[in-house]
């Protein structure tokens, strides 16, 4: 390419923030001054696209330091293209591919004049120096994953190759769509904000390679209760009821019954699912791993030897993971660390409503579903872990994690979890930090919130974050108090948002285990929509909600149907005169009503569902009443724009669905 050139391209936008995506950040900032980085907010750009999309603009650039001194700009669309389109230059040409073109150009050219963080009503621009984002992508410490997934037949992911370069990645989606109290935060405490890296060590949980034989269920208190008769136990099982203190009865994968000794057994923390508090103990958990440190001569007549053996028939010890470990011990020996050195704390790798990460109180270890967490040496643990279970946490792991599937759920890989940026603990004062650590300790002994936002009216709560925010530079309890309730506002739209693809999910999986395929119709969308959405509309009801309680006036015996307001010095063919309204269409009576803003009371009337005898008010309280009905009306009318976009790429399909929404808005009767 040549210089200056320009490169622009469509793509998922997972390498933003992704490992692969990493290699390709650094080419771009090695190559090229990037111009834009855009994604939309409230429309597909491809209709049938699974992944959200994004757009980025490049230009050839072989000068280090104008790429350097380049102003990157992060763009969240806020309104459809078309509208921004009509923003900038008026109504489009539908048909006129060169009128098109122009409207392209405007918006890139506004694009490029851009130079500064704004918001507006059809996009949020986050402006960064493109030296900037290389200095934060060389800070951090080379953390590409030492070990491939690998899934239960043995197969692996690819992982990418360790980097040797300097510049080690960036989690570039967060000035996309960072909420703004995220970029508030980042200002406000830019010397207080560190990668968690510096304050934790961060490894995987054990990796079985065959967790039908490592990670099994204990049912022996089960069988005891079922099978009281102590002859046909030994018959079945040959041991007595008493040897099971030190024999227990297992299920494995499978759910086939083994004789495992207890001693080769120990609880496991397997799933966040176990975790109900933010402390785990080994009664939250329901399973036990086989850990057996022993070679196998040692195992020679024991249970645990016979139930190797069966894994062995079965082929359980042939994954890559297992053959792998085999090379320097036995294959069933996971190598679990010893109870004194085993993680503090956990995070949970997958995760979606709830925000949990427990402190091991009985010193579990931990499946791969997990990260082990310590405190490097001079940071205190019990003030990490309750640092790690504040809402300032949550809102930067949705910055650093990445979306798995399209039901909203978070995946953190080891990479993202050392890359957040967390509050730097070690500059907090002896006091900030014991009241953030009782506050996590009162948290402790309750159970959590199904959604994190239903925690947001507890005191434990409310006192860890104020906690947490002082430790960021908020001396001013009554800013804390703001900032914590902007940060607890964002968290919850966030999560409403991930409940709404989920719901959305789970219908459209309906429809198609059900033989649904055919394509939802607009109102079945609007109702969609309105199922989620209704309730954060703050819907009124015309006339009561626009026009003062004590209002005298006449009464109105309005028919049903379409009302037509004159406007007109006098009567003609084709137009009302001031004073009169027509409903029901053209062969329809002339009414009377004394005045233009009258009539357009009555028309706001008819389109909110009402006829029969209403009371209509005086000229100028009708007038108050129907402009405040316009602006409510409008405000309805982008709104249920945005929401049409988000699921149809189709013009009239949107204005379909934006058509039956307002429908039900404006005929929404509140509950007596």
């Amino acid at each position: 390419m040549k210089q200056e050139g320009y490169l622009g391209f469509v793509t998922s936008i997972g390498w933003l923030d992704t490992d692969y995506g990493f290699r390709l950040q650094e080419f771009f900032l090695q190559n090229f001054r990037i111009v834009a980085v855009l994604e939309s907010q409230v429309e597909k750009w491809f209709e049938d696209a699974r992944v959200t999309t994004a757009v980025t603009i490049l230009q050839r650039e072989t000068d280090v330091g104008r790429r350097m001194d380049n102003k990157v700009r992060f763009i969240q669309l806020l309104k459809p293209l078309s509208a921004i389109y009509t923003t900038l230059r008026g109504r489009i040409d539908e048909k006129g591919e060169d009128a098109r073109q122009e409207d392209l150009d405007a918006v890139r050219d506004l694009i490029e004049e851009t130079s500064a963080s704004e918001k507006t009503d059809y996009w949020r621009v986050k402006v960064v120096s493109q030296r900037e984002l290389w200095e934060r992508g060389c800070r951090l410490p080379e953390t590409v994953d030492d070990e491939a997934d690998e899934d239960e037949d043995g197969a692996k992911d690819e992982k990418p190759e360790p980097s040797k370069s300097l510049y080690k990645g960036g989690k570039w989606g967060q000035y996309i769509r960072a909420p703004d109290v995220w970029f508030e935060l980042l200002e406000a405490a830019k010397d207080t904000l560190v990668p968690l890296h510096e304050l934790a060590e961060v490894r995987f949980g054990f990796k079985t390679g065959a967790d039908k034989f490592f990670c099994v269920r204990d049912v022996t208190e089960a069988v005891l209760k079922r099978e009281t008769d102590e002859a046909a136990f030994y018959d079945k099982w040959t041991i007595r009821r008493a040897d099971t203190k030190r024999v227990r009865i297992v299920h494995d994968g499978e759910r086939v019954p083994h004789l495992v000794e207890a001693k080769y057994l120990e609880p496991e923390f397997h799933t966040l699912m176990e975790a109900h508090r933010i402390v785990i103990r080994a009664a939250d958990v329901g399973r036990l791993v086989v850990n057996a440190p022993v070679a196998r001569a040692a195992l020679r007549g024991t249970h645990l030897a016979r139930y190797i053996r069966y894994a062995e028939e079965q082929g359980w010890n042939t994954g890559a993971t297992v053959v792998s470990r085999a090379k320097v011990q036995p294959w069933y020996d996971l190598g679990l660390r010893p109870k004194g050195e085993r993680a503090q704390m956990f995070w949970p790798k997958s995760q979606q409503y709830r925000h949990i990460a427990p402190w091991n109180e009985e010193t579990l270890p931990g499946n791969d579903n997990l990260y082990d967490l310590w405190a490097k040496q001079g940071v205190p643990p019990r003030l990490l872990w309750a640092m790690l279970n504040s809402t300032v946490v949550v809102l930067s792991k949705h910055q650093f994690g990445r979306a798995a599937g399209v039901e909203g759920n978070l995946k953190t890989e080891v990479v993202d979890v050392n890359m957040m940026l967390v509050p730097d603990i070690r500059q907090a004062s002896s006091e900030v930090g014991a009241r953030a650590v009782a506050a996590a300790e009162a948290m402790s002994k309750r159970l959590s919130g199904r959604y994190l936002y239903d925690e947001f009216t507890l005191a434990d709560r409310q006192q860890l974050d104020d906690g947490v925010l002082e430790m960021l530079g908020y001396a001013d309890p009554a800013r804390r108090l703001q900032v914590r309730t902007r940060l607890y506002e964002a968290v919850k739209r966030m999560q409403i948002a991930t409940r709404e693809r989920e719901i959305i999910a789970r219908q459209d999986r309906a429809r198609a285990a059900a033989g649904l395929r055919r394509r939802s119709s607009a109102v079945e969308i609007a109702e969609d929509i309105w199922a989620m959405h209704s309730e954060s509309l703050q819907l009124m009801q015309f006339p009561a909600d626009f026009v003062p309680r004590v209002q005298v006036g006449e009464t109105f015996d309005l028919p049903a149907g379409e009302v037509e307001v004159g406007t007109a010095m006098m009567e003609t063919g084709r137009q009302l005169r001031a004073g009169t309204v027509r409903v029901g269409g053209p062969a329809a009576a002339v009414l009377e009503v004394g005045g233009i803003a009258r009539g357009r009371f009555l028309q706001a009337m008819a389109e909110c569902g009402h006829y029969g005898p209403v009371l209509l008010p005086d000229e100028a309280a009708c007038e108050g009443a129907y402009q405040q009905f316009r602006q409510y009306r409008s405000e309805l009318e982008r709104r249920f724009a945005e929401l049409a976009a988000q699921r149809s790429n189709d013009k009239k399909r949107q204005d379909a669905i934006a058509e039956a929404l307002l429908r039900k808005a404006l005929t929404w009767r509140r509950p007596d």
